[in-house]
This record gives C-alpha cells, structure tokens and sequence, in this order.
C-alpha cells in the first residue's frame, strides 16, 4: 500500500475526530446552559417569586379585615421580606444575572436602612406609597420569573 492511498484516511480520521470533538464541546456548553437555567428558575426565582406573590396575598387578607392596622403591615415590609428573602440570596445569589444581582443588592440595603418606626408615622400621615427600589426588584423578579419559565416550558 502506498502512502497516496493512506493521505485521505488519515485526513478523514483527523477532520472526524476534530468535528466530534467540537460537537461534543458544543452539546456539554448547551446542556450546561440549560441545567443554569433550570437552576435559576428552580433555586433563584421561583423562592422570591413566591415569597412576593405569597406578601401580596397576606397584603389582601389584612386590608380586609377590620381589626387589623393596614400602616402597620406596610411599616413592617421590609423586615418581614428581608427575613424571608435574605436566605435564598445568601445561598442563591450565584445564579442571578448581572440585573438580577445588582437588583437583590438595593433590595437588601434598602430592607436593612429602613426604620420601620419611621415607615410607620409616615404611613399615618400621608400614606406611605410603596418604594420604588422594592417596586424595581419586584418587578425584575416578576419579568424574569416569567420569561424564564416560558423559555424552560417551551
């Protein structure tokens, strides 16, 4: 056998095996990608989302009822959601994109500098509206949440 015959096996096996090489290199980056997502849907965003959407209810439920200070629970968010949300930051924060990330830092200084004495006398005096850091991280959490769980269902 010569060595003319043996040149296009030999350039055949090398191109195969690149071309496998980068298939598998592409497939491991897209199936990583896909169990980051997964994650962050699952570890990040469904916790907080449902913690918000779980606030807003309770929110409802006190506004209904006549014995209870509607000030009081407004006074008190930020500890009540601080407490909550602080735990999957902590352990979460990792899977949070850069939005997101910079998002749960302003909520956590807001929650922290907040007096709630003093949400409590505003809110007696001319009603305290809802802050605009916790409306933007809501809000952030709310589009993420659901644009992520579109893309996982799709």
């Amino acid at each position: 056998m010569n060595f003319e015959a043996l040149v296009p096996v030999i350039i055949v096996a090398i191109l195969t095996t690149v071309g496998n090489i980068l298939f598998f290199k592409y497939q491991f980056k897209k199936d990583n990608k896909w169990k980051i997502s997964d994650q962050q849907l699952k570890d990040l965003l469904l916790p907080i989302y449902y913690i918000l959407k779980e606030d807003e209810l309770n929110q409802s439920e006190w506004f209904g009822c006549d014995n209870i200070n509607p000030h009081e629970f407004t006074a008190e968010e930020p500890k009540r959601l601080k407490e909550k949300i602080i735990p999957i930051v902590k352990e979460k924060m990792y899977l949070a994109d850069n939005e997101l990330h910079t998002s749960c830092i302003k909520f956590l200084e807001w929650a922290y500098r907040t007096d709630e004495n003093e949400r409590f006398q505003k809110s007696h005096v001319d009603g305290i509206g809802m802050d605009k850091v916790f409306l933007d991280f809501k809000s952030l959490v709310f589009t993420k949440y659901n644009k992520a769980r579109n893309d996982y269902l799709k």
